[in-house]
């Protein structure tokens, strides 16, 4: 009886041809942060003097920073929901 269950266990950690999934044809080449900030337009400021992005787009409650082949999408943060306080 023990080694049946053992051989079970195996048989669950060790996937079958059938069960993989196979890869998708599509693959991503790069990705966007998209980061919450309080102060959008005090966040580019920092991202242009401290690291070299340039605004292609900003707004009080939106920026599009760019550098190179990257790319930072920064929201404003209107509420404190789901934003936690240090102390």
């Amino acid at each position: 009886m023990r080694a049946l269950a053992s051989a079970r266990l195996r048989l669950c950690h060790r996937p079958s041809a059938a069960v993989r999934r196979p890869r998708a044809a599509a693959r991503m080449s790069n990705a966007i942060p998209a980061l919450r900030v309080r102060d959008v337009r005090g966040a580019v400021a920092h991202y242009r003097d401290r690291f070299g992005f340039e605004a292609a787009y900003a707004a009080d409650d939106f920026a599009r920073l760019v550098r190179d082949d990257a790319e930072l999408h920064l929201w404003g943060a209107a509420d404190e929901t789901g934003v936690r306080e240090r102390t």
